[in-house]
């Protein structure tokens, strides 16, 4: 059996090998009886990213029986670097990740081996800031709702319009599922922003879709300074990507949908104004509270501690393998 890792890369030089050294641990770990490849993307980093790339490769070529370094040429962004991928994969499980994540100590192996041309596989949320692996409890309040939920097409659009509904580098696919969903003719209208457009995209296409939340991490997603979709300013590209994904979200819905979408998209509107604030501010305090005492929750808390737990011994090895190079 075949598998391909691809890793988004730009500007990571002093992260990089954390990513590398993960995939590595996958392979060694759970991977031995599959034909690996690894295809990095390198989007014209103005830094030694390539170069660190280049040189673990030829560290663990022994490993992998096709390696892929590619630099773009300047100014072609995420979602280019992405599709670039998607073309090279065929019909093998994969694992796209961005060159600042790591996949974690779980089987991705085994978790790829589950899916089928109508489904996403989507993971808990952990965080990896400073060093520290940690999870929030409002994403966990939410998940909880997602894992109970009935869940149809119409319920998963509406979530996706709304925000925050999938955790992209915690989702799982098969190629056909973003050749079906006609993933690249919406994404490719942005530049930086491939994830929600993506899976808009395979939710509208596939009628048939179903969105399984499963009870594991597969990734630690990493805050820090240089990642620009996690920190929002007016001079941030990405947040003008976000406003014209959302100014789309607020064409294809009705009613109150589309007057919550509006509030969310406009900059006209004041603060103390913004009805979409006041109904996400009510939402997470409801949940909260509705959940307070519910066994089921708090043993679901129990689980994500001793998961957490897990992972930071998880890096705190592959952080030390990665200083090693």
């Amino acid at each position: 059996m075949k598998f391909t890792f691809g890793v988004l890369a730009y500007n990571q030089e002093t992260l990089i090998l954390e990513t590398l050294e993960s995939i590595k641990y996958q392979i060694i770990t759970y991977g031995k009886a599959y034909n690996n490849q690894i295809i990095i993307i390198d989007d014209y980093s103005q830094d030694n990213t390539l170069e660190v790339c280049n040189k673990w490769i030829e560290n663990n070529k022994h490993i992998f029986v096709k390696t892929y370094c590619i630099l773009n040429e300047p100014n072609k962004g995420t979602v280019y670097s992405y599709n670039c991928i998607m073309n090279m994969i065929e019909d093998e499980a994969f694992k796209i990740i961005a060159g600042d994540d790591l996949l974690s100590s779980q089987n991705i192996y085994i978790e790829t081996l589950q899916l089928r041309n109508d489904l996403l596989l989507t993971y808990y949320r952990v965080y990896l800031k400073n060093g520290t692996v940690y999870y929030e409890e409002k994403d966990l309040i939410n998940y909880f709702y997602q894992m109970k939920r009935n869940k149809t097409r119409m319920y998963n659009l509406r979530q996706m319009r709304r925000g925050g509904y999938l955790h992209t580098p915690s989702t799982l696919y098969l190629k056909q599922t973003y050749i079906d969903g006609k993933c690249k003719e919406l994404n490719s209208q942005f530049r930086l922003f491939e994830d929600d457009p993506t899976w808009y995209s395979m939710i509208k296409n596939i009628k048939t879709l179903d969105i399984s939340f499963r009870g594991k991490c597969i990734v630690l997603y990493r805050i820090h300074e240089r990642s620009i979709s996690n920190f929002y300013d007016d001079s941030n590209p990405f947040v003008f990507e976000l406003k014209k994904l959302r100014e789309l979200y607020a064409r294809e819905s009705k009613g109150l949908e589309k007057i919550y979408l509006l509030s969310k998209s406009s900059k006209k509107i004041p603060k103390f104004m913004r009805i979409d604030k006041y109904c996400d501010k009510l939402l997470a305090l409801y949940r909260k509270i509705k959940l307070s005492r519910n066994k089921q929750f708090i043993n679901l808390k129990s689980e994500m501690d001793a998961i957490v737990q897990k992972e930071q011994e998880f890096y705190d090895n592959v952080k030390n393998s990665a200083m090693i190079k």
